[in-house]
Parts: C-alpha cells; structure tokens; sequence
C-alpha cells in the first residue's frame, strides 16, 4: 500500500552510516523518476543533562520536511518556521512532555558523536507515526558547528508510489556502483 512509510527510502554509504557522502550525491538521486524528494541528513546523537540518556537526534536539510514526513504530523506553520530558523528544531511530542519543554524555548544538547553542545530552538512538534523521541533540526546548522559543510551521513528519499521502491533503490545502487 501506498502509506507514507512505504514511499521513504534511506541511502547510506555501504560501510557503514557513520561514513559521510557528498551532499551533491543527494541532487543526483533529485533527477531519478518517481523521486520526490531527497534530504540529506547527518546523525547526531545527544544528550540533555543527564549524560547516560542519550536522544536520537538527526540533522535534515530544511526543504521539504512535512513532504517527506505527512505522516508525522509536522505542521505547515512549523515546516516554514523549520526553513527560517536557523537552530530551528522538531521535537517528538512524548519527549516535549518528558523533558517540559515548550514550542519557542531554547534546549541546549551536548554531542555523542560530534563532542559540541547545540543550542536548538524548539519550533514545532513531530507527533504520528514518528519515532518516539526523537529531535530533526537543521543540517546546514551542524555543518556550520563541525565546519564539515558538504556533507551527510545519509538520505531520506520519498517516491511517487511503492511500484517505484524496486527500481529506485535499482537505481540508486547503479549511479553510486
């Protein structure tokens, strides 16, 4: 059936998704039929305080989030917030509700991967069929706090339907072969 999470796709690197590909990659797979959209993303991983409870959190490009993800309930008033906020951030309504944190506050997660601190603010809530705690905020603001621009560890496809799954992941794996 054609429900939103038959239509997404990840493409990471054969190795492993900790490896980094060259965003231009993610333009390349843009130009395949029945592609819809591609984001790139790069995994982050935090923690908030308490240093033992880490956070799933991921960097996306800031295009088209609520395309990509209709099923997570991503408003159209937070998508547009997410694009012009560069610190913007998404956070999972369960984990709004664990740590009390507000839609406008300011949260502050400290690096697993990337041994940075992150000041993200908190624009909009990621509900549905979302992963449980979970937190997408901007690539592009990650880039700027590693200085690796250029890159991500991955990307998120959307297809026109799931009798393209087949041959764009087909596809994918000959252009990149």
């Amino acid at each position: 059936r054609d429900q939103a999470s038959s239509l997404r796709l990840i493409c990471h690197p054969k190795a492993s998704i900790f490896y980094s590909l060259p965003i231009s990659y993610g333009r390349r797979i843009e130009r395949l039929p029945q592609v819809q959209v591609v984001l790139g993303a790069t995994v982050f991983m935090g923690t908030y305080r308490d240093p033992r409870v880490m956070i799933p959190a991921i960097g996306v490009d800031p295009g088209a989030v609520e395309e990509l993800w209709p099923d997570w309930d991503i408003s159209r008033a937070a998508a547009e917030q997410f694009r012009s906020v560069r610190s913007a951030a998404l956070v999972e309504k369960g984990l709004l509700r664990r740590f009390g944190w507000t839609v406008g506050r300011e949260v502050t997660l400290h690096g697993i991967i990337y041994p940075i601190d992150l000041q993200l603010t908190i624009v909009g809530t990621i509900g549905g069929h979302a992963p449980p705690s979970r937190i997408i905020f901007r690539r592009d603001y990650l880039d700027e706090a590693i200085s690796r621009p250029g890159t991500a560890n991955l990307f998120w496809i959307r297809v026109a339907n799931s009798a393209a799954v087949p041959r764009t992941i087909a596809a994918i794996d000959e252009l990149f072969s």
